[in-house]
């Protein structure tokens, strides 16, 4: 169960997660009863007006964290930049596969 949910990198001091006394270190497990994978899981699920995050803490205790968000403020946790996936099929409109050669090295993946 380790390496499920998200790690949470920080937290925004004064958000609700702040006030749920959810910490960086702690994992996001579940939103309302599905699983969080990655961040789009995190912003797809946590649009509900009442959440219920599953949330284990650093020292693998679970909590059931109850917010209602009917105002719809940003929960104020944060979590590590999603590294670039990249596919093998080279489509013709694709980003990644148009960059001509010679320009800055982090635009390439």
């Amino acid at each position: 169960m380790i390496d499920e949910g998200l790690l949470i990198e920080s937290v925004i001091e004064g958000s609700i997660a702040a006030e749920m006394e959810i910490e960086a270190g702690d994992r996001l497990i579940a939103v309302n009863d599905k699983s969080v994978r990655d961040i789009i899981d995190y912003h797809y699920h946590t649009a509900d007006e009442e959440l219920l995050l599953l949330v284990m803490k650093g020292n693998g205790e679970l909590w059931e964290v109850e917010i209602d968000n009917s105002e719809g403020t940003p929960l104020g946790i944060c979590f590590h930049a999603p590294a670039p996936a990249c596919c093998g099929n080279n489509c013709i409109f694709c980003f990644v596969h148009q960059l001509p050669k010679g320009l800055r090295k982090p635009l390439y993946v």
